[in-house]
């Protein structure tokens, strides 16, 4: 599953780079970090849910929605590709309108 995240990501932001944070793999887009990406026993994970990717996809969000900014896939169920495809456009948006 972390080759399909990492797949997804590079799809929605080809210009990310990746290196390794709080010991998982991270991807930075014009210096700032975009999300976290992990691999746990039962799970994948995604890190940041932000206050506006809530906003924007709260109900598509909340069956994986588990701590404050987490999102967790569980290994036994499909990875819902288009969700986490609209919850990186989200956050490229957020990383881009930082920079004007």
């Amino acid at each position: 599953m972390l080759k399909q995240m990492r797949a997804l990501v590079r799809a929605v932001a080809p210009r990310v780079t990746e290196k390794i944070s709080y010991g998982v793999p991270t991807f930075v887009l014009n210096g700032t970090y975009l999300v976290y990406i992990a691999g746990w026993k039962n799970h994948v994970s995604l890190y940041p849910v932000t206050a506006g990717v809530k906003r924007e996809l709260k109900a598509a969000i909340n069956p994986y929605h588990k701590g404050r900014g987490t999102l967790q896939f569980p290994l036994a169920d499909p990875l819902p590709k288009a969700l986490i495809k609209r919850i990186l456009k989200a956050r490229v948006s957020e990383v881009m309108a930082r920079d004007t």
